[in-house]
């Protein structure tokens, strides 16, 4: 776990920015997104929102690799939209952030470094005037105890107060917990320990296999 990721930036609200150029107007729209669903949903109230718009571009990043993006020009020439949107979320090491830019023609043509400068500047202006906050990626995890460990469960449940930011009974031998990601050798260690009475080691963690469970 040495080289994984346990936290990431993103932004904590919807913020609506405008931007002039030549008589164009842009509106560049940031969101936090957590899937495709989210976003597909966001864009349509947008285009509810601002109806007679004549582009609807955008970017959007999701997840902790890397890899789940999209960019958009709408219409507009290639690289001059959707790439200007992205690069601002690329600089500002943001993901599970979306930023859609609406634009309306005021009839003088920018040009493609003008048109690339006008994305950008929106999609700049609109991260800037949002919040941008730091949050810790966890896990989630289902204990089951026997039904002769009841007090151990106690003891084990207050332990795991210290590090878990939700826990929750999902039967009267059943925990539900999330922890972040630098704690699970912990919760491991926690809840081998209250479990069978001894040090926990790495090597112990196969005995957890039917104890300590991964959930989505």
């Amino acid at each position: 776990m040495r080289n994984e990721i346990t936290s990431y930036q993103t932004i904590n609200n919807r913020v609506i920015a405008e931007f002039k150029d030549k008589g164009s107007k842009f509106f560049a729209i940031s969101f936090p997104v957590a899937n495709k669903h989210e976003f597909d949903l966001e864009l349509a109230a947008i285009k509810d929102e601002f109806p007679k718009a004549t582009h609807y571009c955008y970017a959007y990043k999701i997840g902790h690799d890397g890899n789940n993006f999209r960019i958009n020009d709408d219409g507009e020439p290639s690289g001059t939209a959707g790439k200007p949107i992205f690069s601002q979320i690329e600089s500002n090491k943001l993901t599970n952030i979306a930023i859609v830019v609406v634009r309306y023609y005021g009839g003088t043509k920018l040009g493609v470094p003008g048109l690339i400068h006008a994305y950008k500047s929106s999609a700049a202006i609109s991260i800037s005037e949002n919040t941008v906050i730091v949050k810790i990626i966890e896990k989630n995890f289902l204990i089951k105890f026997d039904s002769s460990q009841y007090k151990q469960m106690q003891v084990c449940i207050g332990q795991l107060k210290k590090i878990s930011s939700d826990i929750s009974f999902i039967s009267t031998l059943e925990v539900a917990v999330n922890v972040p990601l630098e704690s699970i050798e912990n919760l491991k260690k926690i809840v081998f320990e209250n479990t069978f009475g001894y040090a926990y080691e790495g090597s112990s963690s196969a005995l957890l296999e039917h104890i300590l469970i991964e959930t989505e």
